[in-house]
Order: C-alpha cells, then structure tokens, then sequence
C-alpha cells in the first residue's frame, strides 16, 4: 500500500498504539493523526488523497459520521478505503456506517491490549 493512511481518533492512548502496532507490523507508510472531525476535514481538503483512512466517530468536534459524509462527497477521494472503528455495538450504527459510505465497520476494543490485537489481525504477517 503506497501514501498516507490517515488516523482520525481523539484518544492519544490509542494513536500512539495503533502507529506503534503498523510500525511493529512492518508498515512502513506515515501515519498523519488528526485529533477530531474538523482537523480530519482540513487534512483531507489540503493534501493528497490518503491510501486509507481509519475513522473513529465518537469526535470532540464534528462526528465521524460527519466526516464520513463529507469524504464521500468529494471526487478526489473516491476509491480511497475508510474504515470506521467504534466502540458500539449496536447493528443501527453499523448500518448508518456502511449507507454513509464506510468501507469497513470494526469494533474497537475497549483496552490497549484489545486494541493491539485488532490492529496487529488487519496487518500483514
């Protein structure tokens, strides 16, 4: 996979666990982090498209779903891969997910080992 993946999570625990997880992965594409909706936004309408954006939806400032709507209404982001990743388990917000244009709908676990695991299973051995 060549570019940017694009992080959009307001939790540092978990940034820092999921860059240190691609890292240990053998990963080697950066990693830009932006902390809420509207930063993810600014990102994504300043640079080139991100080979693959990861989107937390529980967001300080615009939602995920927000940004998720947003992404899929520009063309140049067409193509590019989003995967949200929330803590709900609940079948309504997956769905909303997946008609709002997600590309994948995971669960993030609740703690950092959780969390490691998840990220180390969608990385390549």
């Amino acid at each position: 996979m060549d570019g940017t993946i694009l992080l959009v999570e307001d939790d540092p625990e978990h940034a820092s666990l999921f860059r240190y997880t691609l890292t240990s992965a053998g990963i080697p594409n950066p990693v830009h982090w932006a902390k809420g909706g509207q930063e993810a936004l600014d990102y994504l309408a300043r640079s080139p498209a991100p080979a693959l954006v990861f989107l937390d939806l529980n967001l300080p400032d615009l939602s995920g779903f927000e940004v998720l709507v947003w992404a899929r209404r520009q063309r140049a982001l067409d193509g590019v891969a989003i995967v949200v990743l929330s803590a709900s388990h609940q079948e309504s917000t997956h769905a909303t997910a997946v008609e709002l244009g997600a590309s994948s709908y995971l669960i993030k676990p609740p703690d950092a080992r959780r969390l490691g695991e998840l990220m180390r299973s969608l990385t390549p051995a």
